[in-house]
């Protein structure tokens, strides 16, 4: 075993166990690199680097995940509603504050900027409004701008260390990537986004959240592009479970990237109000702990052809896009709320049992706040459905949004109907809470 630290040999003494104890007194504050090559007598040989920093913790409110995989802020839950790409553009008058101020007021509490790192407007209005990042760190030890600004930026909440990242980060990467950022960074989470292909299970554990990206409306017919919602749920199904198998046992959480886009080649058209609501509704019934889009704006590359149109890509867009972030975000007091036992699952009455995917076509999620509850209900099947919930509630159930109540009978139960790819979210008093009137 060799060990040298920013070039220069290092005194070892061990092993004990698998400890090596690396000479003290060289050390001055700040980054340093570690190498270390392992050989044997066959010729056997590898190298690591391991980065590590002398010097005080970034003084800024800890970023943590919950058991259960929500976000914790100074030990605070937080429910991220983010979106990438956000850049001065025509839509918003080449004007970082009016960017900002948009997100913020349309129901967004999170941005990424993949241009914004050395744009001080953008970081400005981000504190202005309160709005919360997730930015690049992909190797911080070559990034001056990563130790000496943003790792003391109180807004950053997470790091972002890859992006498709199957396609261009083995696993072993991405894993070495998140040991050198938070030996350099203990008080952040990290981030990365991939495009769900196997191997997808061993990406999906590497950082704390994975962010599956989520476009599925690049299908050769309409048929398949209507699949959109049955698709988002199970891949938000196959990531949790991925999740789950982490040898280590420590928290995950998934924020998945919903497409609200078109362009590059194959996304010939937006999604429709109905499926960008079904799509975002489906994440969070199964087991999302935040929600992003993608994108904010588009690209114009005139040589390939190439046109991209993002969430600013017309009034029509941007707002079937701030509805859903806004009613959203009036929830996020209900859903960072551990979940509880759940009711038994919809039985669907009429129409498809299964959605086009072969998952269950309605699906729910129930959660508990101040003595009241709510059903989040989502048909992935491109059909009309009716289902019937028993998730013993009392007299009248709101459908939130939708001016009209449902009757639930003596046992708890309702019915009712779904478009296809409808969402409904119901509130009622939880009848475990309700005084008992005998």
């Amino acid at each position: 075993v060799k060990i040298s630290v920013d070039g220069r040999d290092a005194s070892c003494t061990g092993p004990d166990g698998d400890v090596w104890t690396v000479g003290d007194g060289m050390w001055s504050e700040g980054l340093h690199v570690a190498e270390i090559a392992v050989s044997n007598r066959i010729g056997n040989a590898t190298v690591e680097r391991r980065a590590f920093y002398v010097g005080k913790v970034p003084d800024v409110e800890k970023v943590t995940l919950r058991d259960d995989g929500m976000t914790l802020v100074g030990g605070k839950p937080f429910f991220p509603i983010g979106i990438y790409s956000v850049n001065k553009r025509d839509f918003n008058a080449y004007n970082w504050e009016r960017a900002i101020s948009d997100l913020k007021d349309g129901g967004f509490n999170l941005v990424h900027s993949y241009t914004a790192w050395p744009d001080p407007g953008f970081h400005a209005m981000t504190a202005k409004y309160g709005m919360k990042m997730w930015m690049q760190g992909h190797v911080p030890s070559k990034d001056p701008m990563f130790i000496d600004k943003y790792r003391n930026s109180p807004w950053i909440i997470a790091w972002y260390l890859g992006d498709d990242t199957s396609r261009n980060t083995t696993v072993n990467e991405l894993f070495d990537r998140e040991d050198n950022v938070r030996a350099i960074d203990p008080t952040r989470i990290t981030t990365q986004a991939d495009m769900h292909r196997p191997p997808f299970e061993l990406y999906a554990p590497a950082t704390d959240i994975y962010m599956p990206e989520l476009y599925p409306l690049r299908c050769p017919t309409e048929r398949e592009n209507r699949q959109c919602v049955a698709v988002v749920s199970r891949t938000m199904r196959e990531g949790v479970a991925a999740q789950a198998r982490d040898p280590y046992g420590r928290p995950h959480g998934i924020w998945p990237i919903i497409q609200q886009f078109k362009g590059f080649v194959d996304w010939k058209r937006f999604p429709t109000p109905e499926e960008f609501y079904g799509m975002c509704f489906a994440s969070i019934v199964h087991g999302a702990k935040g929600i992003t889009l993608y994108t904010y704006g588009g690209y114009c590359d005139e040589k390939k052809k190439e046109f991209t149109y993002g969430v600013t890509g017309s009034e029509a867009v941007w707002t079937t896009t701030t509805n859903c972030m806004r009613r959203i975000s009036s929830l996020i007091p209900v859903l960072v709320e551990r979940t509880p036992p759940q009711p038994p699952p919809p039985v669907v009455l009429a129409g498809p049992r299964h959605d086009g995917v072969d998952g269950p076509s309605v699906t729910a999620l129930c959660k508990v706040r101040d003595g009241v509850k709510y059903l989040f209900a989502v048909n992935s099947a491109d059909a009309m459905v009716k289902a019937s919930f028993a998730p013993n509630a009392v007299g009248d159930v709101e459908v939130l949004w939708e001016n009209r109540r449902i009757a639930a009978d003596a046992t708890g139960r309702f019915v009712d109907v779904f478009k296809p790819l409808d969402v409904h979210v119901y509130r009622f008093p939880d009848k475990s809470k309700t005084p008992n009137k005998e």
